[in-house]
């Protein structure tokens, strides 16, 4: 009886002190409200960016089949000898591009080949620098029974970036040839003529691309101003587009007054800078 009690008294005992710790505690609203919360680790949501509308397949390809998709869309402005699209082409580009000054570039074509409509375009190579990658092409034609070409490039902004260049409705190709600085050479040979007229020293020699004027130059400037009033009446000399020559990339000009005595020159198509036979014992 003994060890009967005494195991019911331990169990009373055992059982009490289950009872405290399961028992619950109460904690006020603030208590609670310090509790630190934990919420279960979840995965981040992929979000997906808004998409402009899908590209054309001009995506997949090439730098060179892009360019030549460009530079035939031009050509065959050309060809057609319409202005409005040719400026409208060339609208982003920072030069003059109205329809007056497709009008130009159009002259300058039709002055080195006889059909504008004959016209073949040749790729030729890439290259790239630190702002462009560049496609080059040859405009090629007929000049009086000759073959005649003239280079011609498409080039794309890099910070434009692959996937623009590649969309056909983001694209912004720039074109480059001798014949599209037409009608800025011109105005270079019209401004070394004016010039002449109005006897500016400086400006004649900054169309020469002499810098350092010294005693002698000064001379030999005041040698050629004596020679065009002599040989010609510059009251009514016009600037005159002949050609351009491409083997030495050259344009060139003659000075022609009413009674149709003329002097040749030539304008660099690189450098824009005047080659002229009686300047400075050219």
């Amino acid at each position: 009886m003994y060890r009967v009690a005494l195991i019911c008294v331990l169990l009373i005992t055992l059982t009490g002190c289950a009872d405290k710790d399961n028992s619950m505690v109460t904690l006020s609203p603030t208590q609670v409200s310090q509790i630190p919360k934990t919420t279960p680790d979840m995965p981040t949501p992929q979000v997906t960016p808004e998409l402009l509308p899908n590209p054309t397949s001009v995506e997949a390809q090439s730098l060179e089949n892009i360019a030549t998709k460009d530079a035939e869309k031009y050509i065959n402005a050309l060809k057609k000898e319409d202005t409005q699209l040719m400026s409208r082409i060339m609208a982003h580009a920072e030069n003059e591009n109205t329809p007056e000054t497709m009008k130009i570039i159009i002259e300058g074509f039709l002055l080195h080949f006889d059909k504008l409509t004959d016209l073949n375009l040749t790729y030729e190579s890439n290259e790239q620098n630190e702002e462009y990658f560049i496609e080059n092409f040859v405009i090629i034609g007929m000049k009086k029974g000759e073959e005649r070409f003239v280079p011609f490039q498409v080039k794309y902004d890099k910070n434009d970036g692959i996937t623009k260049i590649q969309d056909d409705r983001y694209r912004e190709p720039l074109y480059d040839s001798p014949l599209l600085n037409h009608p800025y050479i011109i105005r270079n040979a019209e401004g070394y003529l004016q010039a002449i007229r109005q006897e500016d020293v400086e400006s004649l020699l900054l169309h020469l691309g002499l810098y350092n004027v010294t005693e002698e130059i000064e001379s030999d400037v005041s040698e050629i101003l004596n020679r065009y009033r002599e040989q010609l009446d510059l009251t009514t000399t016009k600037v005159i587009p002949i050609n351009y020559d491409e083997n030495r990339n050259l344009f060139l000009f003659d000075f022609q007054d009413d009674k149709e005595r003329s002097h040749s020159i030539q304008v660099d198509a690189d450098t824009s800078l005047i080659v002229d036979d009686w300047a400075l014992g050219q």
